[in-house]
């Protein structure tokens, strides 16, 4: 599946206007890193809760801005990060599917950035 880092095509359907777009594309990347820090430090810190709680508001506001790669992760994430928090004997599958979304998250979020540099 190729999904891609940017898409401010599908971006002004949902808005309207490419210019609406990228307005909303830009205020989202203007928070990005601070919102990807603050999910790391939660998951080094190993509160799920918290980081379930950030990657939660930070793929709502994804749905918004031309990120679909983004997105996904943030999706997936968020689904391991429910079913781990849920299961009252917690797998060593799980927590190997979070630290995998996590590092994918590292990788997305620096290719996100240096996609958004080139527009």
């Amino acid at each position: 599946m190729n999904i891609p880092y940017i898409d401010l095509k599908s971006g002004a359907q949902l808005h309207g206007d490419n210019e609406s777009a990228k307005q909303m594309l830009d205020l989202f990347m203007a928070q990005l890193d601070k919102s990807i820090t603050d999910i790391l430090h939660s998951y080094d810190e190993k509160n799920l809760n918290d980081m379930r709680d950030k990657v939660h508001s930070l793929c709502g506001a994804a749905c918004y801005s031309s990120t679909p790669k983004l997105l996904h992760i943030l999706q997936s994430l968020n689904a391991h990060l429910s079913s781990k928090l849920q299961s009252s004997a917690p797998t060593n599958l799980q927590d190997k599917k979070l630290a995998s979304d996590v590092s994918d998250l590292r990788d997305i979020h620096q290719q996100t950035v240096l996609a958004f540099k080139a527009l």
